[in-house]
């Protein structure tokens, strides 16, 4: 049998093999930004740039990443409360942006669990035009997914876990019991919505929260792994 250290290397491979003994998951579901997309450094340079240009409090790195996951306007409320949007909008849209990358691995993971059969998800704090952007500069566009969540696409955002209704409701259609069903994500607001809503949750370490931010909020050591990678 192959070791755990082995199967650690993919984050699909140890879903499968944790489970393999118990009910076969059916259906995937993931967080998009620092989970399939290795978006994390360039969108922390943009905010700090756009916030420079404008001569406002440029907030660390830490201070971006404990709110990395959140809806756009909740992060520069929490970070720039007095800040005027439209105007940060403007600029931060007018920096140059460079395209946004696949995590390494992702699309060899997405294309194994297409052709497995498997229902595949993401379910995104971004709003629709952005989300569609960067997944289609990150070569992983929806053809990969059964189904795909913008922040509009429900009147709820993580962590609350009312955010998963929709897709719930879509695999129960499909026959695919919640029980079924695994979500992936990189922060704590994933963790959170998902323990809420009763989904089973495996976390990885290409996005906002570290080994430790996992573990100091309860996550066995098991389900934290490095990335979304067959």
């Amino acid at each position: 049998m192959k070791s755990w250290n082995y199967l650690k290397k993919g984050v699909i491979k140890v879903i499968i093999f944790r489970r393999k003994k118990e009910a076969e998951i059916w259906a995937y579901l993931f967080d998009l930004d620092g989970t399939l997309v290795d978006s994390r450094e360039e969108c922390w340079i943009n905010f700090f740039q756009a916030a420079r240009n404008l001569g406002l409090r440029t907030p660390t790195r830490e201070e971006f990443l404990k709110v990395w996951g959140y809806p756009w306007e909740e992060i520069l409320s929490k970070l720039l409360p007095e800040v005027n949007v439209p105007l940060f909008n403007a600029a931060h849209d007018a920096l140059k942006k460079e395209r946004m990358s696949p995590v390494p691995g992702v699309k060899k993971a997405l294309k194994k669990l297409k052709r497995k059969g498997n229902f595949t998800a993401v379910i995104s704090s971004r709003d629709g035009e952005s989300l569609k952007e960067i997944m289609e500069q990150a070569g992983i566009g929806f053809k990969f997914f059964d189904y795909v969540q913008s922040f509009y696409g429900s009147q709820f955002s993580k962590p609350d876990p009312r955010v998963f209704n929709r897709v719930l409701s879509l695999m129960a259609e499909r026959g695919i019991p919640k029980s079924r069903a695994v979500y992936i994500g990189d922060t704590l607001l994933d963790l959170e919505a998902a323990e809420l809503a009763g989904i089973e949750f495996f976390a990885v370490l290409t996005g906002g929260a570290t080994e430790q931010n996992f573990l100091t909020a309860g996550l066995d050591k098991e389900r934290i792994l490095k990335s979304v990678r067959w």
